[in-house]
């Protein structure tokens, strides 16, 4: 029984990763409230998220000081892609109560279309707050080289999109009567591990960036 006591075992270190992601949600919750710094917050989470994945917090980094860090600095930069990511979403509204009216072939033809915009949306907005936590850039070449990247790390993107579509299913959809228990796993660890999980498949493709600018 000694591995469960061994404070450099293998159970301590995964104690001690379930509880940095329990932390970072739940600051991540606190700090999507206001709305407006949902974007820093989504960014601080990131960073935190990629520092436990790359087992870095034995260089003295906490997971909650790299939030909070990640949060302040990016905080300007994080928000006008978070309004920019608000736009596009509203415009995915507006366009399918648009095209949802339309019948016959041309509607049906335009609704085809609308499922692609979202997918091509999502699949380049899921690396926005993660590369602006890992390379800092400004804003607009933050949105290119996250759409760059969903095609150029397809098999990965495709991953980001799949993990937290299957954690909402699993905890929302599969028992609906348990409505507020998904809610609590959410306030608690969902976050933070969809984001934990994520960052497992874009270290990936951002190491390859990395090694390019060597």
């Amino acid at each position: 029984m000694g591995f469960l006591t061994d404070p450099n075992g293998i159970f301590m270190e995964l104690l001690r990763k379930i509880s940095d992601i329990v932390f970072c949600n739940i600051l991540f919750c606190v700090l999507c409230l206001p709305v407006i710094t949902a974007g820093a917050a989504m960014t601080g989470l990131a960073a935190a998220m990629q520092l436990i994945a790359e087992d870095r917090e034995d260089e003295g980094r906490s997971a909650l000081k790299e939030f909070w860090q990640n949060f302040r600095t990016h905080f300007r930069r994080a928000t006008l892609l978070w309004i920019c990511g608000l736009g596009g979403q509203a415009f995915l509204f507006l366009y399918f109560h648009t095209v949802n009216g339309m019948e016959g072939s041309l509607g049906q033809l335009y609704r085809i279309t609308f499922y692609a915009l979202v997918m091509i949306f999502f699949a380049g907005y899921q690396y926005v707050f993660p590369m602006q936590a890992r390379f800092g850039q400004g804003v607009r070449r933050t949105l290119v080289n996250a759409w760059l990247m969903a095609v150029a790390a397809l098999p990965w993107t495709l991953l980001g999109l799949l993990i937290p579509a299957a954690a909402v299913i699993l905890t929302f959809f599969l028992r609906p009567e348990r409505f507020g228990g998904a809610v609590f796993f959410w306030a608690i660890i969902g976050f933070g591990l969809t984001a934990y999980l994520r960052s497992l498949a874009y270290l990936r493709a951002f190491r390859r960036i990395e090694q390019n600018r060597q």
